[in-house]
């Protein structure tokens, strides 16, 4: 739960620099097949994680709803894919974030995220007071930036 609401919440959780600061085990983030420099469908998330990479590609792209990508995560027994779903909901006071992650489609993978899901798991839920926090002292701070008002006229 945010007090912001979804665009900024969106804004703030697929730009690709600000997962560094809430997620502290990626160190950097590329961007991979972004027609223009526009990301969207078909475009890529490289998230570095030291020296492994983890890649999130991204197959639907509904902003300020949802995003779904399929995270590739390598593993000593092969990569294991994970579709991955980020969505927005609009509450009365701001926005609930859901995380949803779908079963993984083979057993090798199943085996594999019997290990590596509950781990992730807790390392998202020990992140997310900071994205809580982030988001709403940089909408704060957007929102006492702008400046005063048009002026009324008469």
């Amino acid at each position: 739960e945010t007090a912001v609401p979804p665009q900024a919440a969106w804004e703030f959780l697929t730009q690709p620099g600000q997962r560094m600061s809430w997620q502290p085990w990626v160190t950097s983030v590329e961007i991979k097949g972004a027609t223009g420099g526009r990301r969207g469908v078909g475009s890529a998330n490289h998230c570095m994680h030291g020296a492994d990479a983890v890649v999130e590609e991204i197959l639907d792209w509904r902003p300020f709803d949802y995003i779904t990508d399929r995270t590739i995560l390598e593993t000593p027994d092969g990569p294991v894919s994970v579709l991955h779903t980020i969505e927005f909901e609009p509450t009365a006071s701001g926005t609930t974030i859901h995380y949803l992650f779908g079963p993984p489609a083979t057993p090798r993978e199943m085996a594999a995220m019997e290990v590596i899901g509950p781990a992730y798991g807790e390392a998202l839920r020990g992140a997310f007071p900071d994205l809580v926090s982030q988001l709403e002292s940089e909408f704060a701070t957007r929102s006492t930036d702008r400046g005063p008002g048009p002026a009324s006229g008469g």
